[in-house]
């Protein structure tokens, strides 16, 4: 497969971001629960963490293929071999069946459209 280094050099910063916050969240949501602290600035800023890094993975792994940021836009080629060939890689590098890859799309786009985005 070859790559766009264009397509993919707008995604990068957006994939960025997902790492950072959800690294953020996984972060603080432990020092909150190992702290006991449930003050609502924290929890908030905490939550702020998880949507802003859901949206993050959406805009780049989401069924949106219109994204200008979308996955297989970075790859050039028949775009039913690349879709087969990322997917598969994912699941291999994740140990997921294809239904649970499936699954765990699906869970992510529902808690982005149930409490970040609508």
């Amino acid at each position: 497969m070859e790559y766009d280094i264009d397509a993919f050099s707008h995604m990068y910063p957006v994939l960025n971001d997902f790492v950072y916050h959800y690294r953020a969240f996984k972060s603080m949501s432990k020092w909150l629960t190992d702290n006991n602290i449930e003050t609502e600035l924290w929890v908030r800023t905490c939550d702020v963490h998880l949507k802003t890094a859901v949206s993050s993975w959406c805009m780049i792994f989401g069924r949106n293929r219109n994204n200008p940021i979308h996955w297989h836009r970075i790859y050039q080629g028949d775009d039913s071999t690349v879709n087969h060939k990322f997917r598969n890689l994912v699941r291999e590098e994740l140990k997921l069946t294809k239904k649970e890859l499936k699954r765990y799309e699906d869970q992510m786009i529902s808690f982005r459209n149930e409490y970040v985005v609508h």
